[in-house]
């Protein structure tokens, strides 16, 4: 795991909500690395007691693998009973192959509910030509009567635990192919 912060986030922190991030490089280019780790249907190989809806093409097969389009909305559920509404809200490639700094694929989600809401992402940027760090973060919060500020911070060491255990599986996943 690498200790880059997360790319900072003035609105989130206006309404007192915490980014909860964790990065870790993995091999493998990009491009690749974001269409497995960005397709949400894969999450739940990944994060334990989780499964979820997707949406289909109008024929009822499922969508291309890769990362969900732009305005998809899907649900993940967990145990004990959790249900989590989610929408691609953010969907970023870059025009270039080069490898840069710059060069970053970028996911993001908005938590519609109804116990969590906020943003989550997925970011993958290029370390160098065989390997990609990935920076997987939320910025949410629990639905309710409590303001957004005492909410977040609470989500803080469960979201961690989660976020770092997801990606070591998907690292210990990529070594052994």
């Amino acid at each position: 795991m690498t200790g880059r912060p997360a790319a900072h986030d003035a609105a989130a922190e206006g309404r007192g909500l915490r980014r909860v991030s964790v990065s870790r490089e993995l091999p493998g280019q990009p491009a690749d690395v974001f269409d497995l780790v960005a397709d949400v249907r894969h999450h739940s190989r990944w994060i334990p007691l989780t499964w979820g809806s997707f949406p289909v093409e109008p024929s009822g097969r499922p969508l291309p693998d890769g990362p969900l389009p732009s305005g998809a909305r899907f649900t993940m559920y967990s145990h004990p009973g959790i249900v989590d509404r989610m929408e691609v809200v953010g969907l970023e490639r870059p025009a270039g192959d080069a490898l840069s700094g710059t060069e970053r694929h970028r996911l993001v989600l908005r938590k519609a509910g109804p116990l969590l809401h906020g943003t989550a992402g997925i970011d993958v940027e290029p370390v160098d030509h065989a390997t990609s760090l990935v920076t997987w973060w939320e910025e949410v919060y629990l639905a309710g009567p409590l303001p957004a500020r005492l909410t977040s911070p609470l989500l803080g060491v469960p979201l961690g635990l989660m976020l770092r255990l997801a990606l070591h599986r998907v690292s210990r996943e990529l070594d052994a192919v």
